[in-house]
């Protein structure tokens, strides 16, 4: 009953602020700056919008900002200045998802704007496992109020994915995969 209990209250939380895989970072300094300051300095800002970083390394920068912090979406955007305001964004598919994902943390119970930017840049990034993943974040989220086994499902259907590139660590997917492994129990058998 105990066990049932705390996993009641673990599922009832969000999928996209309880799911703190940048741990499985914690030897990339960047990771470890942002953790530690939880601000986006101009440096983050500089990394998460070039090229040359791996798009893991930068899911797990945002991902260990933390959650509930406009001013990092603010921040964001500006540095990306007028491309990010244009309709549709003239972002790469990497900005895009830094943006998308920066925005989703900033109001995880609002995704839609996030979505938007988050399935632009799966567009762009079709066989990213880091990108869909981070898009199934939003998408689980969104489906929170409606049906928790579609939580669930929504992540299940991007893990076996195999025509996607596994770009994200092993213990980071393990992060993430325990964490809504738990709303399979509302699907029952």
């Amino acid at each position: 009953m105990q066990l049932a209990l705390i996993a009641l209250l673990a599922v009832a939380d969000s999928p996209v602020t309880s799911t703190d895989f940048h741990t499985a970072y914690a030897d990339v300094p960047l990771v470890k700056q942002a953790l530690e300051e939880k601000e986006l300095s101009d440096e983050l800002a500089e990394a998460l919008a070039k090229g040359d970083m791996p798009i893991d390394e930068k899911a797990a920068i945002v991902n260990a900002l933390g959650w509930g912090n406009a001013s990092h979406e603010e921040k964001f955007r500006a540095y990306l200045k007028d491309r990010a305001e244009k309709d549709p964004p003239m972002l790469s598919g990497e900005e895009a998802f830094v943006l998308g994902y920066l925005t989703l943390m900033n109001d995880y119970f609002h995704p839609d704007k996030a979505l938007e930017l988050l399935r632009y840049a799966k567009e762009r990034m079709p066989k990213s496992y880091t990108v869909a993943l981070v898009l199934s974040l939003a998408e689980s989220q969104q489906a929170m109020d409606a049906d928790w086994c579609r939580v669930y499902k929504i992540f299940d259907r991007v893990d076996r994915d195999r025509s996607l590139r596994k770009d994200l660590r092993p213990k980071a997917r393990a992060i993430v995969a325990d964490y809504l492994g738990l709303y399979r129990e509302s699907c029952g058998r």
